[in-house]
């Protein structure tokens, strides 16, 4: 593989919209995701902005809003305000399936798997937000390094909220063998951030990555979680 292209990653967890504050304001997630200029956006727990229940209404709404394109795999797709992860990307999508993580007896959680096509190649994008027990999150990352080792060849983002923050159990997980990261800024609570569980891996960059919570402009408020942003080299593939 030769050449690299510089690549803007941003995992974000919007809680439906639901700020700290109270409000339910989709128009502040849209402007912190329009101003962080991302080339791809994982966002987890996205709901109907209009409370209605449409069908694809999410996809079709951030999607439209921020110019992208768009994927959405819904986890809970029952009550008045079904919610679930969202993929969004400025290059053409080659293909993406929603890969079933949930462990009996929890909360229904998938992975997006991607192939996107770039300019000098494609990559595969895993966007995912994990559960909250210790086994439950072994299983899950015993699945996403299943993903992971399908291809070993083509470069490789994997971003969501891994609820993960103990640097022990993140280097036992089983992609951590597969997948690189920088040091992990930290994100939650958006207030006062402590803990690192918006995370960012790669497989096959260039140089070292650039990783950082965005704390400007609303996003203390806007979710209980900070936005995270990764600037990456990735290989040609």
């Amino acid at each position: 593989m030769t050449g690299a292209t510089s690549i803007r990653a941003m995992t974000y967890n919007i809680r439906q919209a639901l700020g700290v504050d109270g409000q339910r304001r989709p128009d502040r997630i849209l402007r912190i995701l329009n101003e962080a200029r991302a080339d791809l956006i994982a966002l987890q727990e996205v709901s109907d902005p209009t409370g209605q229940a449409v069908a694809g209404e999410p996809l079709r709404f951030y999607s439209r809003e921020t110019g992208l394109l768009g994927i959405a795999a819904p986890t809970n797709g029952h009550g008045a305000r079904p919610y679930g992860n969202v993929l969004l990307s400025k290059w053409p999508i080659l293909e993406s399936q929603a890969i079933d993580l949930t462990v009996s007896g929890r909360e229904p959680r998938n992975a997006i798997r991607a192939i996107l096509q770039r300019p000098n190649g494609r990559v595969r994008v895993i966007a995912t937000h994990l559960g909250l027990s210790l086994g439950e999150r072994r299983i899950q990352t015993n699945a996403l390094a299943t993903l992971v080792a399908e291809d070993l060849e083509i470069p490789t983002i994997l971003l969501g909220d891994l609820n993960e923050w103990r640097g022990r159990s993140r280097r036992a997980w089983r992609f951590a063998r597969l997948l690189e990261t920088a040091e992990q800024p930290r994100s939650f609570p958006s207030r006062w951030p402590v803990l690192p569980l918006d995370q960012i891996w790669t497989r096959h960059h260039r140089g070292r990555s650039k990783v950082f919570a965005l704390r400007t402009g609303e996003a203390g408020i806007a979710s209980d979680h900070l936005p995270v942003i990764a600037d990456i080299k990735l290989a040609a593939a």
